[in-house]
């Protein structure tokens, strides 16, 4: 956790968004409509969390270590 520490922009620190079934029921109709990519399930329901939180509009950056975020316009980390 450190490193992810320092590398948000928050001084809290990371957030913690916990999956419920409202997020993942956004991440299935995500799937859906993105027949052409192939998310899983876990990189829908994070991207349906960062777009209703609004998450989006404060940061530009994520870590994943796939290309799925950077079709959702953020730039990965580490430096993918």
């Amino acid at each position: 956790m450190r490193w992810a520490s320092a590398t948000t922009h928050d001084p809290a620190g990371p957030r913690r968004i916990h999956s419920d079934a409202g997020l993942e029921g956004k991440g299935e109709n995500m799937l859906g409509m993105s027949a052409d990519q192939d998310f899983s399930l876990s990189d829908a329901v994070s991207l349906a969390a960062i777009e209703e939180r609004g998450i989006q509009r404060e940061i530009e950056e994520a870590i994943a270590f796939n290309q799925h975020f950077v079709v959702a316009g953020l730039c990965l980390l580490p430096g993918g």
